[in-house]
């Protein structure tokens, strides 16, 4: 079973670059606004595009996942990718450029959800939280790539000339995808790894197709996702906010910093996001448990953004910045707990779509998140620095108490399928 690794660190590279592709207008926002004669709110919307095709591909990306497969879902969306970057790259105006960034969200919005797939058919039910992690932790090196090395990159080549690069870089993973990449063991002659696990899981034995209205309405109608999904919808935002679009360019505003400078702070946020997921998978594992630690950390950052917000008037002492930015990270960490819960909480059989289903709420918070500061910022042009985030950031503040709240309401799994007990038949020893 060596092979399941050749497979995840594939999927898991082209994860890195949709991390990538998802942040990369945040440090850029000068050169941006520039080349397509944005307001604020219009850059917003520009950094959104991404997310608003995230939003609309993610019930069909699951469903893809769960019917055609990782192999032939990636590698479609790798090609997508390559081509949004090309269009993007040689972008004259800003309606092509919003376009081209959401035929760019088409393209990567398949990737996190083929790769959770893939650990649902490689990976030991006991390894998903841990492996979620993991997962998290290289994804999230692609955001970091998007914050401070690439200012230094745009520093010294055009913006135009990285998106045409990454570009090529996503043609050539969908070849290798395409050459490498097998969706379960059974598809190279081995054992499935419900049978190494000691036992069958009789969900949808005869393989019938997936009815899909049947499937949405059993994912919807159930009443332990709708916490799940307030929390991650706010988690997105916070997120998209600080790290896409508006975390570095407050810095900077705020504190008289350089623009590489300011990047550096949300690359600290996104390391701790990384880190922290990696350990939290673990940790998540080891004791069973899922909501004790959303609480904990959602509960932390709600603390951290009143505390900027509301306390500190939007300018906190500068030598705490750095703390605070790297407590949202580790706090977003939470993110991971939230599609693990939504695997523990739904059908087996519809493992693709019920994490499409949560995807499609963090990512109607990415995309409404940048716009929705934005226009608070465009609304007040005489303000500056701390006195005008004090305002915009009070979305932060608002989202943050949502994911606590949201959090208390949370199904706890305990590890294991919720909805699957009846459905399995240990093997006869």
């Amino acid at each position: 079973m060596k092979y399941r690794w050749v497979i995840y660190i594939l999927l898991s590279t082209v994860y890195f670059l949709a991390n990538f592709h998802k942040f990369s207008t945040g440090v850029m926002q000068d050169e941006l606004i520039d080349s397509f004669n944005l307001s604020t709110a219009a850059f917003g919307n520009l950094s959104s595009m991404v997310f608003y095709s995230y939003l609309i591909m993610q019930i069909p990306s699951g469903l893809l996942a769960d019917t055609l497969g990782a192999r032939m879902t990636v590698t479609a969306g790798c090609i997508v990718t390559a081509i949004g970057s090309f269009l993007f790259a040689a972008a004259q105006g800003a309606a092509i450029a919003n376009i081209s960034r959401f035929v760019i969200g088409i393209g990567i919005s398949v990737t996190y959800i083929s790769l959770i797939k893939v650990q649902t058919k490689w990976f030991l039910s006991r390894e998903f939280a841990t492996m979620t992690g993991l997962t998290f932790l290289l994804g999230n090196l692609g955001s970091v790539l998007a914050q401070t090395p690439l200012r230094m990159l745009a520093d010294m080549f055009s913006w135009r000339s990285i998106y045409f690069v990454f570009g090529a870089m996503s043609v050539f993973m969908g070849i290798l995808t395409f050459i490498i990449v097998r969706n379960s063991p059974e598809d190279m002659g081995l054992p499935s790894i419900e049978s190494m696990e000691g036992k069958i899981i009789t969900i949808n034995p005869n393989k019938e197709k997936i009815k899909i209205r049947n499937a949405v309405g059993k994912i919807l109608l159930n009443r332990y996702n709708w916490p799940t999904f307030a929390v991650v919808f706010s988690l997105g935002a916070i997120l998209s906010i600080l790290s896409g679009s508006f975390g570095s360019v407050y810095v900077r505003d705020t504190y008289g910093v350089s623009m590489v400078d300011a990047s550096r702070y949300t690359m600290i946020l996104t390391l701790a996001l990384a880190i922290g997921s990696t350990i939290l998978g673990l940790v998540s594992d080891r004791f069973r448990k899922r909501k004790i630690f959303m609480l904990i950390l959602n509960g932390t950052m709600t603390a951290v953004w009143v505390y900027i917000v509301v306390i500190s008037k939007g300018e906190p002492a500068f030598d705490k910045l750095k703390m605070l930015y790297m407590l949202t990270g580790l706090s977003l960490s939470s993110c991971l707990l939230s599609y693990t819960v939504a695997k523990e909480s739904n059908d087996l059989t519809y493992a693709g779509l019920s994490v499409s289903f949560v995807g499609l709420m963090e990512f109607i918070g990415s995309a409404v998140g940048p716009v929705a500061v934005g226009k608070i910022i465009d609304m007040n042009p005489s303000l500056v620095g701390g006195e005008l985030y004090s305002r915009a950031f009070i979305v932060l503040a608002v989202l943050s108490a949502v994911t606590f709240a949201g959090t208390m309401f949370v199904k706890e799994t305990n590890g294991e399928n919720i909805t699957v007990a009846d459905s399995i038949v240990p093997l006869q020893q």
